[in-house]
């Protein structure tokens, strides 16, 4: 994950993340470095599974286990925050980027394995 942050924006001052009234920024943290190789090595050591084309045609059946690997490469999130969210968001990240958001742009607890 790539995370960039612009100068503080006069015309906004609530954060996303805290909802607090602060001078904010835009950031951006963007996906793009992980190719699809990438992907499926992370998917593969959570799941110790080998994702072999059958086991992916079998997770597009299945709605909610929907895998589209190359598409995670395209995510990229854009929040006004304040200058401790991006202190707390800004920390290298290691896992899918719904995780991420979930984990934490929204402050939640572990999400359950894939």
């Amino acid at each position: 994950m790539r995370a960039r942050c612009g100068k503080i924006d006069p015309a906004k001052n609530r954060c996303d993340r805290c909802e607090r009234t602060a001078p904010v920024r835009e950031c951006e943290f963007s996906f793009r470095d992980g190719s699809y190789a990438h992907w499926k090595a992370l998917w593969q050591a959570r799941t110790g599974q080998r994702l072999t084309n059958r086991r992916k045609e079998r997770l597009k059946q299945r709605e909610e286990d929907q895998l589209d690997l190359k598409a995670l490469s395209a995510v990229t999130y854009y929040l006004d925050l304040c200058e401790g969210c991006w202190q707390e968001c800004r920390a290298p990240w290691e896992g899918f980027p719904a995780e991420f958001y979930q984990q934490v742009v929204l402050r939640e607890g572990a999400l359950p394995k894939l």
